[in-house]
């Protein structure tokens, strides 16, 4: 191609009065015209190139993180659902039979009531309700405990309970432990136990502390005389009860 002179300035680098000669084009790549319609088509397809990059989510920072463990643990081992509502119970209305039976209790208690307020303002006895009293039961007679009874008196000889009154010290300690026999006739076990509660009841100086100041002063020291030898002979039954 013939070169042709530019009008006006020369541009710089070019000698005068001449203009610059083009830059030769490339050539043309058949593989990047086939990428370039492929990519036409695919937008014309899909409306968007495939290589554009998805978003990307942010980290999780840690303060977030935190916070949800917490929540999932919770929800997992401390939530604990209400419990299900009960449906209140139902009541059916009294039947006929039930309310006439209420009210002639209802009656019947009334005139009770009237009956014994009526006897109470006459002074009558008071009613008990339809209960029966239990018996009264007999008086028993005090029980021989070898204590001495309360009395602001003196008391004289014959008002000791002994074991057999007017007899010596032998058959005073047979009558004490009468209804027990010894061994072998018998078990040596409930006649050693009487046979303990005796000698405690009647040593001499249980037996002076308690009656020594109720006795009159002539009954004292015979009645403690005959209370050491009942004890003598109780001691010598528990002597021979050991080498049985």
């Amino acid at each position: 191609m013939a070169s042709l002179r530019c009008r006006g300035r020369d541009p710089p680098g070019t000698s005068r009065g001449r203009c610059p000669e083009p830059k030769p084009e490339a050539p043309p790549n058949p593989e990047g015209r086939w990428l370039e319609r492929l990519l036409q088509e695919w937008e014309d397809e899909c409306g968007e190139p495939p290589w554009y990059p998805e978003p990307v989510a942010e980290p999780e920072s840690f303060a977030a993180w935190a916070d949800r463990i917490a929540e999932e643990h919770h929800r997992r081992h401390c939530y604990r659902p209400p419990p299900p509502e009960r449906a209140p119970p139902r009541t059916y209305p009294p039947t006929r039979d039930e309310s006439q039976l209420f009210q002639q209790r209802q009656r019947e208690k009334e005139a009770q009531v009237g009956r014994a307020r009526a006897r109470r303002s006459a002074g009558g006895p008071k009613s008990t309700g339809g209960r029966l009293k239990p018996p009264q039961a007999a008086r028993e007679p005090p029980k021989n405990t070898g204590d001495p009874p309360e009395t602001d008196a003196l008391l004289r000889f014959e008002d000791v309970p002994w074991p057999c009154p007017g007899g010596d010290a032998e058959a005073m300690a047979s009558a004490a432990l009468r209804g027990v026999p010894p061994p072998p006739d018998g078990p040596p076990g409930p006649y050693r136990r009487l046979l303990r509660q005796q000698r405690a009841r009647w040593h001499p100086d249980r037996f002076a502390r308690l009656w020594g100041g109720r006795l009159r002063p002539p009954d004292r020291a015979r009645a403690l005389a005959v209370a050491t030898a009942l004890a003598q002979a109780l001691n010598r039954r528990a002597d021979a009860a050991k080498g049985q």
